[in-house]
């Protein structure tokens, strides 16, 4: 069945029961739309439903990068260093570089950042593309982090 039957089938029914007046008589058939709600999960796409894990998931890794940094940073202090070499893809790492280096010149002022332009086989890769690459079975061991690059596997299952 299609979709757009099932929502105009759900929309009829609310629609209908606003029209009958509000008695003790009147009574929402619950199981009939929990019916219609299944049967509309069924029909979206696996893709999609395979896709749902990534906020969960972006975040947990998220929180792993997130405590690399600090690996990096604390590491940073002990060995001395005085700078962080970072690579930019185009002006929009740029930006969003500007933005994080005076933020963490107010966290760590003793640590300098230094930026270096990507190579050119890294200059377009983004996080979409790469979840794209992933979702139709690609490789993208070789374009981000392995743990990252596992998760990707195990969520498409490719």
């Amino acid at each position: 069945m299609d979709v757009l039957v099932l929502i105009d089938k759900l929309d009829d029914l609310v629609h209908n029961a606003k029209q009958v007046p509000l008695t003790d008589q009147v009574r929402v058939d619950k199981e009939e739309i929990y019916d219609i709600l299944d049967q509309m999960r069924a029909t979206i796409p696996e893709e999609i439903k395979q896709a749902r894990w990534i906020v969960k998931e972006r975040q947990e890794m998220l929180a792993e990068a997130k405590r690399e940094a600090e690996r990096i940073v604390k590491e940073a202090r002990e060995r001395g260093a005085k700078a962080i070499v970072k690579g930019l893809r185009a002006i929009s790492d740029f930006e969003y570089e500007l933005e994080m280096n005076q933020l963490n010149r107010s966290l760590a002022s003793d640590v300098e950042s230094i930026y270096l332009m990507a190579s050119p086989q890294y200059s377009f890769l983004s996080s979409s593309g790469v979840k794209e690459i992933a979702t139709f079975g690609g490789d993208v061991s070789g374009l981000v982090p392995e743990e990252v690059a596992r998760r990707l596997k195990e969520a498409f299952g490719r």
